[in-house]
């Protein structure tokens, strides 16, 4: 064993050794001291002035770790511009410990956040990920990053992408702040900015109608919604939201909330609302989409008119034959199976939708048709 492997268990007492060793000739000595005192933690505080020097050792590996124990040592805001001046060394590791330190010793202070922003445009990606990532923990103090956290959500790299989304959502919790920016973001033509935009929105702003219309639109997957009375209400509208995005996001957590959303809408509009449910209902099962069972699911919490049980009825009576039929003249979902010239679903699809549909149905006093083979 080391020595200084041996003098870290002693702890405090052992931390004047350990600083000697960080002039010692033997690089790893150096190494393995500047790790004790990190592990030491704060009970080493004492050894501050020797780490901040440690930043300047001649192996990339001790002055990393030297960044990493100004950090476990709890040091003061008085390191900050040595750390500052260490972002700019030629190694990515060293890079990388220092933005971590620089935002657990200073996240208040605006030249850390100015620093950690500029870091986002590091050559070296995994810089950039954590510079992302620790103006996530600040949080709302480090709204001005916005505008650069949006940019990287350009970035080639899907890790940087993913973890800017993620800072923005810590950043802007409410979505005042990103919403219109990732709405905007959701324009430009570039396929890397599309899913990390379109998460953080789903995150940030699950009920703002101005991002799920921002969503549709960037995805081009269904028409702009009529004006007409078959789809009017605002519940439908809400509801062929979530069925237009639903393949393309990853909005599972959020199914449940618009879903929630579109009954209380549906409900409100009384027997119109359940009429316009019947013809998305129909629309959804000519067009064979999976996501049929999203409205089954609206529709068993809502009044059951007679054009809501008709619909559900032809649903019940071909959901299970499943043969492949010819698409619809103007087809705005999308089906689950396409070959050929015509569309169909799942054996596996077809039968969960008949088995939720005939539950509702019977819920509502109603027969059902048999299985058709």
């Amino acid at each position: 064993m080391h020595a200084a492997d041996a003098l870290k268990h002693i702890g405090k007492p052992a931390v004047p050794a350990l600083m000697n060793a960080l002039d010692h000739d033997w690089i790893s000595s150096r190494y393995l001291s500047v790790q004790a005192l990190g592990e030491i933690g704060a009970d080493a505080r004492e050894a501050v002035p020797a780490l901040v020097k440690a930043l300047g050792d001649d192996d990339e590996g001790v002055r990393a770790d030297a960044a990493s124990a100004l950090r476990k040592t709890k040091a003061g805001k008085e390191v900050i511009p040595a750390l500052l001046n260490a972002l700019r060394d030629d190694d990515e590791r060293v890079r990388r410990y220092v933005t971590i330190a620089l935002e657990c010793i200073g996240p208040g202070e605006q030249e850390v956040i100015t620093a950690l922003i500029g870091a986002l445009g590091d050559g070296a990606w995994p810089v950039r990920g954590v510079a992302a990532q620790q103006l996530g923990e600040i949080g709302p103090g480090a709204k001005r990053a916005l505008p650069s956290l949006l940019r990287a959500l350009r970035d080639g790299v899907e890790r940087v992408r993913t973890l800017s989304a993620q800072a923005l959502e810590r950043i802007a919790p409410d979505g005042k702040e990103a919403v219109a920016a990732l709405v905007k973001a959701l324009e430009e033509e570039d396929e890397h900015s599309y899913d990390a935009a379109a998460r953080a929105l789903g995150n940030i702003a699950p009920d703002s109608k101005e991002a799920l219309l921002a969503l549709k639109g960037a995805f081009g997957s269904i028409k702009k919604l009529e004006t007409s009375a078959t789809v009017s209400s605002h519940g439908i509208a809400v509801l062929e939201e979530l069925i237009s995005v639903v393949d393309k996001l990853v909005v599972a957590e959020h199914v449940n909330e618009y879903i929630q959303r579109a009954v209380r809408d549906i409900i409100d509009a009384g027997e119109r609302g359940s009429d316009t449910l019947a013809a998305l209902i129909l629309e959804l099962l000519y067009c064979r989409s999976a996501h049929l069972n999203y409205a089954v699911i609206v529709a068993s919490e809502v009044k059951p008119t007679p054009s809501l049980v008709a619909a559900m009825k032809e649903t019940s009576s071909v959901a299970v034959a499943n043969p492949l039929v010819h698409p619809p003249l103007s087809q705005r979902f999308e089906s689950e199976i396409r070959g050929e010239g015509k569309i169909g679903w799942t054996d596996y699809t077809g039968a969960m939708i008949k088995e939720n549909v005939d539950k509702c149905l019977q819920n509502w006093g109603e027969k059902v048709s048999g299985r058709i083979s």
